[in-house]
């Protein structure tokens, strides 16, 4: 060891033990995310993964624990030349998932999409060598840096402390600064640089001082490592009964959590980050452990217990507790972080205790199991590979099939039980060793039978508080009125009628009931509405017309995500023409519950036509040699974790490789609890893989991005059209919803498809190894606010030529619609309950005003047009009477912005008024004016806005640019016209 004060040596030390744990979650965040994209985001991935994680490192546990007892070496190098590989695995990392993402797909196409095997196969690959070398920091640095026997359970606490605590460290440096703002592949890099720099400055300060292992007598070698005495079997049985229940209650809790405050992928982060720093610290705050008698091994075990049972008690206030904090917050995106920070402090605290004397349990063991100096790396070994064998085993039954039998509330009562085991097991044998104790003992087994019997009779979770509590942030007349009030509030318009905690999501089925009548059901996934039969009619059933008009030859389709079945019953009323329906469903709750919305959807659960499938959606396409004629990906929001897969560049190539020609794919989005930015990072990134995409306003904040690789044409919409008329279940199914043609379906087009051209280029694009959009989107729904679809689509000045290009605009081949059309259409959008939507309406109405001159739009819907906005549309009628001036150019302007105000693919308001206005200018005033370079200016925007390029703005710039060295330099506005003129140089040069 380098010559320091030992103080200092020390701190260093432990600081680089520190960061080898850092780096060993972020490898697990990454990995984590990495191995979703390749095995899917489906629970049994989840659990496949951390399985081979955890066994990896118990291999490692075992083996470098058997290693460190005989071999001749010095373990600090050994353990830096494990750090150096670490970190060299991690720089080859992402080269290497890329080449099997490749191989995959081959052999997903001979052995099954749904081939475990496989996925295990490259779970192996991938992260198989290097968790096994983690499995050597434990062992190598207990044996390596044990001065002796008595020191050694001291030492082993630190080392274990430090490099726990440095895991949460690494997990939340992933989770929130990493991940969310720059790559998966920089983040395993900074991994394998720190691993990298912790074994070159441990050799160097540390390592090559020291001395090579004592090896072990070759009589001492053959004694069997695996003969314990009762006492050590009952040591071992805890540690692994203490790795199989606190890796399923990890899962319970994640869970708990996202039901809580929404299931987002900081709620992993957090939950992870506070799991192990509560570990680590239990182990960091035990001092003169070498001086502990065996008891207090029990009594640790006995709290454990204890305080676990409370934690359950706890878990039913869980979401009100979350809704208190959540309500002291403005909505703001500044708070974003301190709302993060006081959820951790506020599960810190109801976790701290239990998982901090957890964090104990295993130092406490190695104390009471070591035996001799020499064997301490064997024992470390024993110990840590059994504890990590129950948490594989823990992952596999706890994070997963078990909860396909039993809900999270059963789960937890289990994991709570067995800590009532272990509890009892170390007690039986202190009572062994020391029976004088039989008044504590007897005081034990009291409290713990206690204990049992209130664990048995403790009442279930109270399922109604988890429906949405993170949706209702600020209810004030019942915030500070108690759980109960809050969970009324919660259910007072939906009653659960089921519950299925499944291992992929937590399932609730509501019912809405209206006079002693059901109206209609609701589908809670992990908490969260994700469908009701009523409210989001209008979006699932027309996510299924729209595509299905627009199609060449819909013969299959495919529909991403089930929800409540009514997308897929819409689809089957196209009997004569779809053939097939492949759903993909990633949750096995929805699908072992489908039959529940039956009556809703058209009994879908019983069509021979539909083909359920219960897969994560990007590697059910990824592996299938399907083609398509329709696909309709309708996913959760972007912020829960797992669903930002489905919104990637690398989604969208997949799909379009599925896709016959003139197939149509369909996206629902939505425009709630979201920004301009990310709406626009969606259409963005899907439009580089369909250029032409269209926006259809479909219910509330919910939008449909129908994308095709070609563009719509004046025959494809003709036969939308006759496909609808010769269709009598469609035509109806839209009649009930007030559509009484398919101008009105148009109609809903508000972002026409020329302009994903403007769009495609600008801005961030979301890729499966660049995960920005479901991090900024969990931002963007702790704000709440929406993004404005009608607002954005005028950022582009390319929006206003593409009206003429909307469908609505083609298939009247250019014309407006008729007096009857619109009024069909006012009746749809203003007046039906069904398809009433606001902005819909004021353009429609828009339209009508300027359509015809005396409708008067207040009297159908009075808050959609002021008079103020009535007498700007009047105005664009309106030519002025007396000689061109000022005033009159200042009119023309603010025209004009009514038209970019009012214009939009319903209302095509033509823009040749006004260009008749400037042209009347340009005739009455003198060429030398200045008036006349102002008016020539105005009409050049108007043509620049309204028009497509062409040879009319061309010839309108090249005049303004011969008539600007005319004009003279004193006149007021001449800085003005003489940028104007710069500007118009470079926009002419560029031009031609």
């Amino acid at each position: 060891m380098i010559r320091l004060p030992r103080q200092l040596n020390q701190m260093v030390l432990y600081f680089l033990i520190f960061s080898s744990g850092a780096a060993g979650l972020i490898y697990q965040v990454a990995w984590h995310k990495y191995l979703a994209i390749l095995l899917g985001a489906q629970a049994r991935a989840t659990a496949i993964v951390l399985a081979i994680f955890l066994g990896g490192i118990s291999l490692g546990y075992w083996f470098f624990g058997r290693w460190s007892r005989w071999k001749p070496w010095n373990l600090l190098v050994v353990f830096c030349f494990v750090e150096v590989i670490l970190g060299a695995w991690a720089f080859i990392f992402p080269s290497l998932f890329k080449a099997s993402l490749w191989m995959s797909s081959s052999l997903y196409g001979i052995v099954g999409v749904n081939s475990i095997l496989i996925d295990i196969f490259f779970s192996i690959l991938l992260i198989g060598i290097p968790t096994f070398l983690m499995g050597g920091t434990l062992p190598l640095l207990t044996q390596g840096l044990s001065e002796n026997l008595d020191e050694a359970s001291q030492t082993h606490a630190r080392i274990y402390g430090f490099n726990t605590v440095g895991a949460c460290f690494g997990c939340l440096l992933a989770g929130y600064v990493l991940v969310p703002l720059t790559d998966l592949g920089f983040t395993v890099t900074i991994a394998g640089l720190i691993d990298t720099f912790v074994g070159l400055m441990v050799y160097y300060l540390f390592a090559r001082y020291g001395q090579p292992q004592t090896v072990v007598l070759s009589e001492e070698k053959q004694t069997p490592s695996l003969r314990f005495d009762s006492p050590q079997i009952a040591i071992l049985v805890t540690g692994f009964c203490s790795g199989f229940y606190l890796i399923a209650l990890e899962t319970v809790f994640i869970r708990l959590m996202g039901l809580s405050t929404g299931a987002s992928n900081y709620n992993f982060t957090l939950i992870v980050g506070v799991f192990i720093l509560g570990l680590g610290i239990g182990s960091l705050v035990i001092k003169n452990i070498g001086n502990y008698g065996f008891s207090k091994l029990f009594w640790n075990q006995l709290a454990v217990f204890g305080s676990l049972f409370l934690l359950y008690l706890s878990s039913d206030y869980w979401s009100y507790g979350v809704h208190v904090i959540r309500s002291t917050l403005r909505d703001i995106p500044e708070n974003f972080y301190f709302y993060q920070a006081l959820l951790a402090v506020a599960f810190g605290s109801l976790l701290m205790v239990p998982i901090g004397l957890s964090g104990l349990t295993l130092p406490l063991c190695f104390h009471f199991l070591k035996d001799r100096k020499e064997n301490l790396g064997l024992r470390v070994g024993q110990l840590y590979g059994l504890n990590t064998v129950g948490s594989v085993l823990g992952a596999i039954l706890g994070g997963y099939l078990f909860l396909k039998f039993m809900d999270l509330d059963l789960l937890f009562k289990i994991c709570v039980g067995l800590s009532g085991l272990t509890a009892l097991l170390t007690g039986y044998v202190h009572f062994q060793q020391d029976k004088e104790a039989k008044l504590s003992l007897g005081f034990a087994v009291s409290v713990g039978s206690l204990i049992f019997l209130g664990l048995i009779w403790a009442p279930r979770l109270t399922r109604e508080r988890n429906i949405q509590p993170f949706r209702h942030p600020d209810p004030m007349d019942v915030t500070f009125k108690g759980a109960k009030a809050f969970g009324d509030y919660l259910s007072r318009h939906t009653k659960l009628i089921h519950w299925d905690d499944g291992p992929n999501t937590s399932l609730g089925v509501g019912s809405t009931v209206y006079e002693d009548r059901e109206i209609s059901r609701t589908v809670f996934v992990n908490g969260k509405s994700d469908g009701n039969t009523k409210g989001d009619y209008l979006t699932t059933v027309m996510l299924a017309h729209i595509p299905a008009l627009l199609a060449k030859e819909p013969k299959n389709a495919l529909v991403i995500g089930f929800g409540t079945g009514v997308t897929v019953g819409a689809l089957g009323l196209y009997r004569n023409e779809i053939e097939r329906i492949d759903v993909v469903e990633i949750s096995e709750a929805i699908l072992k519950n489908k039959h529940r919305y039956d009556l809703y959807n058209r009994n879908v659960s019983s069509d021979p036509r539909v083909h359920f499938n219960e897969m994560d959606a990007f590697r059910y396409l990824g592996a299938s040699d399907k083609k398509f004629d329709i696909i309709i990906s309708e996913p959760s929001n972007p912020w829960v974790a797992g669903i930002e897969n489905l919104y990637s560049l690398e989604f969208y190539q997949t799909a379009k490789k599925h896709l016959n020609p003139g197939a149509i794919f369909a996206q629902w989005i939505h425009t709630y609890s979201f920004n301009d930015d990310l709406l626009g990072m969606v259409f963005r990134t899907m439009s580089l893989e369909f250029p032409f995409v269209s926006v259809f306003q479909l219910k509330g904040g919910d939008i449909a991005l129908v994308g095709k690789v070609t563009p719509f044409t004046v025959v494809d919409l003709k036969r939308a059209a006759e496909r609808l008329n010769a269709n009598p279940l469609a035509a109806k199914d839209l009649r009930d919803l007030g559509i009484n043609q398919i101008e009105t379906i148009f109609a809903m087009e508000v972002v026409p498809s020329v302009l994903a051209k403007a769009i495609a280029p600008k801005g961030e694009i979301h890729h499966l190894t660049s995960p920005r959009l479901s991090n900024e989107a969990a931002k963007a729904f702790f704000v709440g606010k929406s993004a404005k679809i009608y607002t954005l689509r005028r950022k582009y000045k390319e929006y206003f030529p593409s009206l003429k290009f909307s469908l609505l605009s083609l298939y009247l081949e250019g014309g407006l619609p008729s007096w009857e059309t619109t009024n069909e259409m006012k009746d749809a959008f203003c007046e039906n309950r069904e398809t009433k939507v606001r902005y819909l309406c004021e353009e429609v109405n828009i339209l009508a005003r300027f359509l015809k001159a005396d409708y008067d739009p207040n009297s159908n819907y009075k808050d959609i047009l002021n008079p103020r906005e009535i007498a700007s549309v009047d105005n664009l009628r309106n030519q002025p009477k007396n000689a061109f001036t000022e005033t009159h150019l200042q009119a023309i302007n603010e025209v004009f912005e009514t038209y970019k105000r009012f214009a939009s693919p319903i209302a095509r308001i033509p823009v040749e008024p006004l260009l008749n206005r400037v042209d009347s200018c340009l005739s009455q005033v003198s060429y030398e004016q200045e008036l006349y370079g102002e008016c020539l200016l105005q009409k050049i925007l108007i043509l620049e806005t309204a028009t497509l390029p062409g040879p009319a703005l061309n010839q309108n710039i090249q005049k303004y640019l011969e008539w600007f060295p005319n004009l003279d330099s004193n006149s007021p506005d001449y800085l003005k016209l003489k940028e104007a003129r710069n500007i118009l140089t470079t926009m002419f040069r560029t031009s031609k």
